[in-house]
């Protein structure tokens, strides 16, 4: 993984594919952002970066299937209220 703010490269991968290489301050923030597109990825390398995608993907799918929000509002507990 590169550091922060290193130049970003992508290179065409096929007719349906584009290789790029990113790299971020640690690879769980590279994971969140990765997750942000909201696109089909597959990560390469490094396994670092691979192993908290799937670590992140999982904690989504967990999140959802209890009913739990994922991502909270600022200052929200995540605790319902009554009104």
């Amino acid at each position: 993984m590169r550091r922060k703010g290193a130049g970003h490269r992508h290179r065409s991968d096929g007719p349906a594919a584009t290789i790029v290489d990113i790299g971020g301050p640690d690879a769980d923030g590279l994971a969140r952002y990765l997750l942000s597109l909201a696109t089909p990825l597959r990560v390469l390398s490094p396994d670092e970066v691979r192993e908290a995608l799937l670590r992140r993907a999982r904690d989504l799918f967990a999140d959802n299937g209890s009913g739990r929000p994922w991502l909270l509002a600022s200052g929200d507990t995540g605790k319902e209220t009554s009104s």
